[in-house]
Protein backbone atom coordinates (compact mmCIF):
# COMPACT_ATOMS: atom_id res chain seq x y z
CA UNK A 1 0.00 0.00 0.00
CA UNK A 2 2.76 2.40 0.72
CA UNK A 3 4.05 1.89 -2.91
CA UNK A 4 1.60 2.52 -4.29
CA UNK A 5 1.16 5.80 -2.19
CA UNK A 6 4.27 6.50 -3.16
CA UNK A 7 3.85 5.86 -6.73
CA UNK A 8 0.67 8.81 -6.89
CA UNK A 9 2.69 11.39 -5.34
CA UNK A 10 5.21 10.56 -7.98
CA UNK A 11 2.86 11.12 -10.26
CA UNK A 12 0.96 14.21 -8.96
CA UNK A 13 4.44 15.61 -8.14
CA UNK A 14 5.40 14.84 -11.78
CA UNK A 15 1.91 16.21 -13.39
CA UNK A 16 2.72 19.92 -11.39
CA UNK A 17 6.04 19.47 -13.44
CA UNK A 18 4.89 18.88 -16.53
CA UNK A 19 1.87 21.70 -16.07
CA UNK A 20 4.59 24.18 -15.28
CA UNK A 21 6.62 23.14 -18.29
CA UNK A 22 3.97 23.31 -20.64
CA UNK A 23 2.84 26.64 -19.36
CA UNK A 24 6.33 27.93 -20.60
CA UNK A 25 6.96 29.78 -23.87
CA UNK A 26 10.97 29.67 -23.49
CA UNK A 27 12.78 26.77 -24.43
CA UNK A 28 16.18 28.04 -22.72
CA UNK A 29 16.70 25.40 -20.78
CA UNK A 30 17.97 26.74 -17.65
CA UNK A 31 20.25 24.09 -15.17
CA UNK A 32 18.94 24.18 -11.04
CA UNK A 33 18.90 22.09 -8.97
CA UNK A 34 17.23 18.37 -9.85
CA UNK A 35 14.50 17.44 -7.05
CA UNK A 36 14.84 13.18 -7.64
CA UNK A 37 12.27 10.62 -6.37
CA UNK A 38 12.83 6.79 -7.32
CA UNK A 39 15.85 8.08 -9.78
CA UNK A 40 13.24 10.40 -11.75
CA UNK A 41 13.83 14.29 -11.93
CA UNK A 42 10.81 16.05 -10.86
CA UNK A 43 11.65 18.97 -11.19
CA UNK A 44 14.17 21.97 -10.29
CA UNK A 45 15.16 24.27 -8.03
CA UNK A 46 16.30 27.22 -9.29
CA UNK A 47 16.31 30.37 -6.58
CA UNK A 48 16.96 30.17 -2.80
CA UNK A 49 14.20 30.90 -0.19
CA UNK A 50 14.51 32.68 2.50
CA UNK A 51 18.23 31.58 3.68
CA UNK A 52 18.32 28.43 2.30
CA UNK A 53 20.09 27.86 -1.33
CA UNK A 54 18.89 25.75 -4.06
CA UNK A 55 20.75 22.67 -2.85
CA UNK A 56 19.59 23.44 0.61
CA UNK A 57 15.81 23.14 -0.42
CA UNK A 58 15.85 20.16 -2.47
CA UNK A 59 17.57 18.30 0.60
CA UNK A 60 14.79 19.47 2.66
CA UNK A 61 12.13 18.78 0.19
CA UNK A 62 13.42 15.09 0.00
CA UNK A 63 13.19 14.70 3.24
CA UNK A 64 9.73 15.69 3.79
CA UNK A 65 8.42 14.02 0.55
CA UNK A 66 10.12 10.09 1.81
CA UNK A 67 9.01 11.32 5.69
CA UNK A 68 5.26 11.77 4.62
CA UNK A 69 4.89 8.65 1.70
CA UNK A 70 6.18 6.52 4.66
CA UNK A 71 3.19 7.66 7.13
CA UNK A 72 0.76 4.25 7.43
CA UNK A 73 -2.55 6.91 6.20
CA UNK A 74 -0.78 9.16 4.03
CA UNK A 75 -3.31 9.38 1.18
CA UNK A 76 -2.06 10.77 -1.55
CA UNK A 77 -6.12 12.57 -2.44
CA UNK A 78 -5.54 14.81 0.60
CA UNK A 79 -2.37 16.84 -1.03
CA UNK A 80 -2.98 20.47 -2.06
CA UNK A 81 -2.16 23.53 -3.29
CA UNK A 82 -1.96 26.65 -1.85
CA UNK A 83 -0.97 29.77 -3.43
CA UNK A 84 0.90 32.76 -1.93
CA UNK A 85 1.99 36.01 -2.73
CA UNK A 86 5.59 34.84 -3.36
CA UNK A 87 5.32 31.54 -3.71
CA UNK A 88 2.67 28.33 -4.22
CA UNK A 89 3.07 25.46 -1.58
CA UNK A 90 2.42 21.61 -2.32
CA UNK A 91 0.61 20.64 1.27
CA UNK A 92 -0.33 17.19 2.81
CA UNK A 93 -2.39 18.51 5.92
CA UNK A 94 -0.37 21.05 7.70
CA UNK A 95 2.56 19.94 6.57
CA UNK A 96 4.44 21.77 3.44
CA UNK A 97 6.12 19.32 1.52
CA UNK A 98 7.57 22.04 -0.50
CA UNK A 99 7.69 25.80 -2.06
CA UNK A 100 8.11 26.72 -5.35
CA UNK A 101 8.74 30.62 -5.66
CA UNK A 102 7.90 32.92 -8.68
CA UNK A 103 11.87 33.11 -8.81
CA UNK A 104 11.43 29.08 -9.86
CA UNK A 105 8.84 29.82 -12.16
CA UNK A 106 10.33 32.49 -13.60
CA UNK A 107 13.35 30.63 -15.16
CA UNK A 108 11.30 28.53 -17.28
CA UNK A 109 9.38 31.87 -18.53
CA UNK A 110 6.26 31.91 -15.81
CA UNK A 111 5.54 34.56 -13.46
CA UNK A 112 4.22 32.47 -11.14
Amino acid sequence: MVKKFKNILLLFLTSITLTVAAQSNDSTIVVGEPLIYKKDTLFYIHSKFGPFKPHERVLAIEKRINSVVDVSDFDPDSLFVADFENSTDVMWRDIVLFSLTNGDAEVIGNRE
